[in-house]
């Protein structure tokens, strides 16, 4: 390309001028479509699938399994251990072409670990992040083990500084059994953290297995401005909740097998406009119900098309009119240095902590709250929340 630029400098430099700036422009455009992640209604969602059940596979094999089976994409755990893998993921033909995505990946952070067991952890975040920096890809994290509050939101911040040095959010995987169980403690941290790039994952399994199912509609919506991700799973809740069903047996089934309605929590997170990749969870299928991937993710695919036709038959989400579209800047700059922020267009706004306290409300085309302390506040405009950082 440059070559031809340099030939025809000599003979209209207008239209090499104007040649040059749609080569830029396409090739900007083409970036673009690389790191951002897919969006797609839940009337008709992108699907992924755990690993779980074709991990045996050579990393091509898995990959062209589930396509076959007609999933979007696949959720795999990456650590040191496995760092290759990505390439090998993002080698294959069909991520290359864009038929199938590696749309999330997973790893943990143990809050339990000293200091110097802490630094060879982040170091292996870095490795990560540096792999996926210009992917669609997010990473979620499990802060597994337990510790003080303080420490875990000192590594949660952490985490987070390594995630922005890359360009990337932190996505807080909550794990029952962990401190982080929930996405509602995942919250009180990503409150405490203070941090504009930290969000979390919504698994309804682990909110399942905490007893959150009768109130599943509640905590969607508690977290609703922070879902950067969500899987689902088949399940009964008096399994879920046995004692005497130890190490999840039984409890993350097919979509169809069980009695839990998931159509609560699919209906939920389309009323609230989720527009993200939907991972079906396998763990478990093949030892607890002998069912192999090319036996029950039809099935579950099938299941999980008809919440999706439900889900728009019953709610109908549609954005307000007066609310910009998502991809829109409502505000700027973001963040800013003197607590001053710009709408644009005049509009009715509030201010509000980050810990969900009123703090100002108005109505116009300018925000200023340099008079409080510097850190991450929401900005509610109409039924829009606006996450802004004054720094």
């Amino acid at each position: 390309m440059k070559i031809f630029l340099l030939r025809k400098k000599n003979e209209s430099g207008l239209q090499v001028y104007m040649f040059a700036i749609l080569v830029l422009l396409f090739n900007s455009s083409s970036s673009a479509q690389i790191i951002a992640r897919a969006e797609a209604s839940l009337c008709s969602p992108n699907i992924m699938s755990y690993y779980f059940g074709v991990e045996n596979l050579t990393i091509p094999n898995q990959v062209s399994t589930l396509s076959r089976l007609k999933m979007n994409g696949v959720m795999v755990r990456i650590d040191r251990n496995n760092l290759a893998d990505l390439d090998a993921y993002y080698a294959t033909p069909e991520v290359k072409n864009g038929s199938f995505h590696v749309y999330d990946i997973w790893t943990t952070i143990n809050v339990a670990s000293n200091d110097a067991k802490l630094t060879t952890e982040y170091a292996t975040l870095e490795s990560i992040y540096a792999k996926i920096q210009n992917k669609e890809t997010i990473l979620q994290v499990i802060f597994g083990g337990n510790a003080s509050k303080e420490r875990i939101t000192q590594i949660v911040s952490a985490t987070a500084d390594i995630a922005k040095k890359y360009g990337k959010d932190l996505i807080i995987y909550p794990h029952f059994g962990h401190t982080i169980a929930t996405s509602e403690i995942a919250l009180s941290y990503i409150k405490l953290a203070k941090k504009s790039n930290v969000f979390l994952a919504m698994h309804l399994c682990h909110e399942l297995r905490a007893g959150f199912g009768n109130r599943i509609k509640e905590v969607v919506q508690n977290v609703a401005p922070y879902i950067k991700s969500a899987s689902i799973s088949g399940a009964t809740l008096s399994e879920m909740l046995d004692p005497n069903l130890p190490d999840w047996k039984w409890g993350i089934k097919p979509l169809y097998m069980g009695t839990y309605d998931l159509s609560s929590y699919y209906n939920e997170l389309h009323s609230i406009g989720y527009k993200g990749p939907i991972a079906i969870h396998t763990w478990g299928i093949i030892n607890n119900f002998g069912l192999y991937s090319q036996d029950h993710l039809p099935r579950s695919r099938n299941k999980l098309i008809q919440l999706a036709n439900k889900a728009c038959l019953t709610t109908h989400y549609e954005p307000k009119e007066d609310i910009l579209p998502s991809d829109q800047y409502i505000l700027y700059p973001n963040p800013s240095k003197n607590g001053i922020f710009t709408l644009s267009e005049e509009s009715v706004w509030k201010v509000v902590s980050i810990t969900g306290d009123e703090l100002i409300s108005g109505k116009g085309n300018q925000i200023n709250i340099s008079s409080y302390p510097k850190g991450v506040y929401l900005i509610k405009i109409n039924e829009k929340v606006e996450r802004v950082v004054y720094e």
